[in-house]
């Protein structure tokens, strides 16, 4: 009975691609040699130096702009200077206050790495002090994505110097 055809046209709008930051904590003893990162928590003792290597990925489909990547440390574990490397290549000390990474286009990863120094025996009490290590990512145009890594610091009671065999 009736006869013909409806056509209907839509106009869709700029589909706005938005990146995902995330971001990977690992840390190792070097002091101890260690030759394996850990995710989560690495075992040491005062004076021992820690490496730190943060692993930024863009996995959205638009484009991080200003990626900024900040390392809260806790008491006890100070930065060596001039240890940070961007890619392998060195870059400015600036991983504490907030270092610049750039942009991250859809898909790509750019690693920090950095080390640490524990404090002297005289910041620690005798038994385990566990510290917690937070970094964090962010960009103008991405949520700040979070993670943790932690040092469980073992001292004695004795410092390096009372233990030296002329000491005993």
């Amino acid at each position: 009975e009736y006869s013909g055809a409806i056509v209907f046209q839509a106009k869709v709008g700029n589909v706005q691609l938005l990146p995902t930051l995330t971001i990977d904590k690992k840390i190792k003893n070097l002091t101890a040699n260690d030759s394996a990162w850990s995710e989560a928590l690495i075992n040491a003792h005062p004076r021992q130096q820690v490496a730190v290597q943060l692993t930024i990925t863009n996995n959205g489909q638009g484009t991080a702009n200003n990626v900024i990547v900040r390392d809260v440390l806790p008491d006890k574990l100070e930065y060596v200077y001039g240890s940070t490397r961007l890619d392998n290549n060195a870059v400015a000390d600036s991983i504490i206050s907030g270092l610049n990474i750039g942009n991250l286009v859809a898909g790509q990863t750019k690693t920090i790495y950095f080390e640490t120094t524990l404090a002297t025996e005289v910041n620690f009490i005798r038994g385990t002090t566990n510290l917690t290590n937070l970094a964090d990512a962010r960009a103008d145009n991405a949520s700040e994505s979070q993670d943790t890594a932690a040092v469980s610091v073992y001292y004695d009671g004795c410092s390096s110097e009372q233990q030296r065999p002329q000491n005993r």
